[in-house]
């Protein structure tokens, strides 16, 4: 929906799976919100399309949202 109505710079704060990639990505064992927050000021003001970005890599890399898990890549 942010995307949609042309919202660049929006964190969304309650998507578990790009806070999830985020940890990974960023080599950040169990972040807080905060700390999430953070490391996405450093990508405005294109946090939206950033979060897309890497949600769109871990769905590639894993498949999951589609309900094809991938175990090798």
């Amino acid at each position: 929906m942010v995307r949609g109505a042309g919202a660049p710079d929006y964190f969304p704060t309650s998507e578990r799976r790009l806070h999830d990639s985020m940890a990974q990505l960023y080599g950040v064992p169990d972040p807080g919100l905060a700390q999430l927050e953070h490391i996405a000021s450093g990508w405005s003001p294109y946090r939206s399309w950033v979060s897309v970005l890497i949600r769109t890599r871990r769905e590639d890399t894993t498949g999951e949202i589609a309900g094809a898990r991938r175990t090798t890549r």
